[in-house]
């Protein structure tokens, strides 16, 4: 029995390998070429072999056909397999490259979260300290105002009262003067007197002055300390969002600006031993007026 057909691996091996059987005939056949049966045998035989061969050949040839489209499919599969596979490797890397970008890009995004996050905590801390700050400016400023406020209380009543004893010594001046102007047909010999008396009213006159001079600054002191408080309560206000600053008016401007205090005339008039002892009181009267207002000046 003959071995199976199979395809030569390289081109330089025998196409039609023969088995031992086979070459054995072919000897025995060479051998005897007299032999009538044995050239009718051999002739059925060759041809027998040469139909085998030529179907054999043409098998050879459909399978080497066969073989080398299979060789060019599998080349062009490997050519694609290799085109791939460099594809994959462009693609893997293109994807590494990307997915280190991204992490880069992670990693920037953390760190400039981070420090966002850092700042906002120093934006709020600095927010927390000067709220803290604002309150206790706030609380400060009204214990200012309310100091203020008692102060600018007791100069009022400072005030009133000097009021109230500069109407007296006005109304006690008043009745010196009709008394004095009551007494001018004495004697002569009470002119003396009344010259020295009337020094005395020049100096006690010149004192008054200068107590309404001294009631004249405190009035001042309080318009103006009256229109700072003003403005600081506007101020404030405004401060707050809740009105806008309005324009100084006329009437403002009036009690701002310090007021004019006409000295009182002097006149000489002769006066009487009573006279005198009215104008000891009234010097006594103006003395206390002083104190006073050198007490409220000083508060």
């Amino acid at each position: 029995m003959d071995p199976p057909f199979r395809v030569p691996a390289t081109p330089g091996t025998p196409l039609f390998p023969i088995s031992p059987e086979r070459a054995n005939k072919q000897s025995l056949n060479h051998a005897i070429p007299n032999s009538p049966s044995a050239s009718i045998l051999s002739f059925h035989g060759h041809t027998r072999n040469n139909s085998d061969v030529q179907g054999k050949v043409d098998k050879f040839n459909s399978l080497t056909k066969e073989v080398s489209e299979r060789r060019k499919a599998n080349e062009a599969a490997l050519k694609r397999a290799v085109v791939g596979r460099e594809e994959a490797e462009n693609e893997t890397r293109r994807t590494k490259d990307e997915l280190k970008r991204l992490r880069a890009e992670l990693s920037e995004g953390k760190d400039r979260e981070k420090k966002a996050g850092d700042r906002m905590e120093r934006i709020l801390e600095d927010l927390h300290f000067a709220k803290e700050t604002h309150k206790q400016s706030i609380s400060l400023y009204e214990k200012e105002i309310r100091r203020a406020r008692k102060e600018a209380f007791k100069y009022s009543s400072a005030h009133v009262k000097l009021q109230e004893d500069l109407k007296a010594t006005r109304v006690s001046l008043r009745s010196a003067h009709h008394e004095i102007e009551s007494s001018r047909s004495k004697t002569e010999k009470r002119e003396q007197e009344a010259f020295a008396a009337r020094y005395k009213l020049i100096g006690v006159q010149e004192e008054l002055t200068k107590v309404r001079e001294r009631l004249g600054v405190v009035e001042q002191e309080r318009d103006s300390l009256k229109t700072s408080l003003k403005e600081e309560e506007v101020a404030r206000i405004a401060a707050e969002g809740r009105i806008s600053l309005p324009s100084p008016t006329e009437d403002e401007m009036r009690e701002a600006s310090p007021q004019k205090e006409t000295g009182p005339s002097t006149t000489e008039i002769p006066m009487t031993d009573d006279d005198v002892c009215e104008l000891a009181a009234i010097k006594e009267e103006l003395k206390s007026a002083r104190s006073r207002a050198i007490k409220a000046e000083d508060m």
